[in-house]
């Protein structure tokens, strides 16, 4: 079979990595790509964004299935093109993906179905989101309605903080038109985990919980991202379905949502209660990097059976496991990097903003590289990790490696639920 994946980033190497072990792929092409992605497929330019010239190029290469995971070709409603075409094609058409490009319409609809989440209220006007602030005052979360990257969730633990969001999110316009609506909402207590699903437009699957470290600031950035796997036990099972996935179900149904494809939703865990915070209609950042290093079953029977239709019926295993990314950051262009090479086979090193300059891979954008370890013990995954980021080298690295991030408890203690996790 042949695929072709749709993206330049590390999701897409990691995805791209997974699938060139499948038994099943004769060939796979990314169209742009990295430099990390040259040793796994066939990179392929994209002239002026003729997305009818990427529909050919399938057609005449006789593509079985197309990948579309970043937003830059989702936006441009690639999913929707494709099947118009008649090419089997797995990511959410423009329809599906208002519930991660818009945070209003999601939580007003989730709300509506009777999803869990904190109270909230929308502001379109600084000067009555400033009142809001001024008379329910801190500690308060601050969502931006759109979405640029990951951007636009900020946890404001004081009234200055909080103000001083709201001016460069609706003033001084940092994120441009995507604060154009916010939410502010109450910060629930309790730890927040990604559950990552799969979906075939009629059955749900869980496939991975991931806790992420991210940054505190305006831009959201995903600095580390853990998975081990077992830690979703039968009490968390029984809410996550009956408060969350149900009236899920019922209210995309309801906006007529259906897609084949991954999505993750973020949610928190407390004194055995859960609410929603956000959603992904992909992998999030470093969910792939973190969870297809763990999985066992093979990715493109998992993709053949989303199409089909069929994915109740396929068994999904998973290595029992611990897996820990951590991004390595750029403070500029074009710099050389070394390093990456001769690493261990439980080592992972995908590439995010990556470029070929002769025969050098160098620097091309803020988020550089993404590093994967799976390892049976955290102390373990610790050491290895702590070395192979102290091999790599380029001018104006910057990485935020976090000891404490990894070895606490188990990964939904606090929450009242057990934990069984190692």
């Amino acid at each position: 079979m042949k695929v072709l994946v749709l993206g330049d980033g590390g999701r897409e190497h990691a995805i791209i990595w997974k699938l060139s072990r499948s038994k099943n792929i004769e060939k796979i092409y990314c169209c742009p790509g990295n430099a990390g992605i040259t040793s796994y497929a066939e990179c392929i330019e994209l002239n002026n964004g003729n997305l009818d010239a990427l529909v050919d190029f399938v057609k005449y290469e006789w593509i079985d299935l197309v990948f579309i995971g970043s937003e830059k070709f989702i936006t441009q409603d690639a999913v929707s093109l494709f099947r118009r075409e008649g090419c089997r094609v797995i990511g959410p058409d423009l329809k599906a993906f208002r519930l991660q490009s818009s945070r209003v319409f999601t939580h007003d609809l989730f709300k509506f179905y009777g999803i869990p989440m904190p109270e909230y209220k929308t502001f379109s006007a600084f000067l009555h989101a400033f009142d809001y602030i001024m008379l329910k005052g801190a500690p308060v979360l601050i969502k931006t309605d759109g979405r640029i990257q990951n951007a636009g969730i900020f946890q404001a633990q004081t009234v200055d903080e909080a103000i001083y969001a709201l001016k460069q999110i609706m003033k001084e316009k940092i994120l441009n038109d995507a604060g154009n609506h916010i939410i502010i909402s109450e910060i629930p207590r309790g730890l927040k985990l990604s559950f990552v699903f799969l979906t075939d437009g009629n059955n749900l699957r869980h496939l991975a919980t991931v806790r992420k470290k991210i940054a505190n600031n305006i831009f959201s950035k995903t600095l580390m991202c853990f998975s081990q796997e077992q830690i979703i036990i039968e009490e968390i099972k029984d809410i996550l379905n009956r408060k969350v996935i149900s009236p899920f179900l019922d209210a995309i149904n309801s906006e007529g949502i259906k897609f084949k494809g991954i999505f993750s939703m973020d949610l928190f865990l407390n004194d055995g209660q859960i609410f929603f915070n956000d959603i992904n209609c992909t992998f999030d950042y470093l969910e792939a990097q973190t969870i297809l290093p763990l999985m066992k079953t093979d990715l493109m029977d998992i993709f053949t059976a989303i199409m089909d239709e069929r994915l109740d019926n396929i068994e999904i295993k998973m290595e029992d496991k611990m897996s820990l990314t951590t991004m390595i950051f750029s403070e500029n262009d074009k710099n050389i990097i070394s390093g990456i090479d001769a690493l261990d086979e439980d080592i992972h090193v995908f590439h995010e903003n990556t470029c070929f300059s002769n025969n050098d891979i160098v620097t091309n954008g803020n988020q550089v590289l993404s590093i994967n370890v799976v390892s049976n013990s955290k102390d373990e995954l610790i050491q290895k990790t702590v070395s192979v980021l102290n091999k790599i080298k380029f001018k104006g690295i910057k990485y935020e490696f976090d000891k404490d991030f990894i070895s606490k408890g188990g990964l939904i203690e606090g929450t009242g639920f057990d934990c069984n996790g190692k």
